[in-house]
């Protein structure tokens, strides 16, 4: 899961966390870590998050997402 947060940001136009947490009304210091994979996330939390990408739970845990998202 790690990398894929940042890989749908990015490929979303936000360049920055900041920015796409701002955006999104999330917290920025929070929304770092999940990137980051160094805070637990609640599986609804991720759920927001996808809401904000477009993105399903389980295309975020295809295991041929990342392929997809290149």
């Amino acid at each position: 899961m790690i990398g894929r947060l940042k890989s749908l940001r990015k490929s979303s136009g936000y360049t920055s966390p900041d920015k796409f947490s701002y955006d999104n009304n999330l917290n920025r210091s929070q929304y770092g870590k999940y990137e980051a994979g160094s805070a637990n996330i609640t599986i609804g939390t991720l759920i927001g998050i996808l809401n904000c990408f477009g993105v399903s739970l389980s295309e975020f845990f295809n295991e041929d997402y990342d392929d997809l998202n290149k």
